[in-house]
């Protein structure tokens, strides 16, 4: 259910988009890795016709951030343990999120008996055939 300060957004055109997660789990344990971009509608300016969809005064990047979201693998499937999202804004706290997902990839590639599986990919993502993860 969405709460009323969503509603409200949404109505006045706001989204959210994430780019394609770099997924990784290990055990019971899974780090995502994402961007997420805000858009909201261009209020100012000329409106733009763009040929067989119209015209309009189109859409800005708000903020463009990147995300780090630790889960947990539970009885009842896979739980948020920790989120943390910072602005990319050339800052050291987002840079760190993003190297920390490069990082695991190459640890991964030298633990050859170690259980792990990462995914840079989209929709259901499926571990041991057990639990899922949706990119939704």
């Amino acid at each position: 259910m969405l709460s009323p300060n969503t509603r409200l957004r949404s109505r006045g055109g706001l989204a959210h988009f994430t780019g394609l997660p770099h997924v990784a789990i290990d055990g019971d344990a899974a780090v995502v890795t994402s961007y997420l971009q805000i858009l909201v509608p261009q209020t100012q300016g000329d409106p733009v016709e763009v040929p067989n969809h119209g015209s309009s005064q189109g859409f800005r990047v708000h903020r463009m951030t990147a995300n780090r979201w630790e889960l947990v693998r539970t009885p009842q499937g896979w739980k948020i343990k920790h989120r943390t999202l910072r602005p990319l804004d050339g800052s050291e706290p987002a840079r760190t999120i993003l190297r920390r997902a490069i990082a695991s990839n190459s640890r991964r590639c030298h633990r050859p008996r170690r259980r792990a599986i990462q995914y840079s990919m989209a929709g259901l993502l499926e571990y041991d055939g057990a639990a899922a993860i949706t990119g939704a």
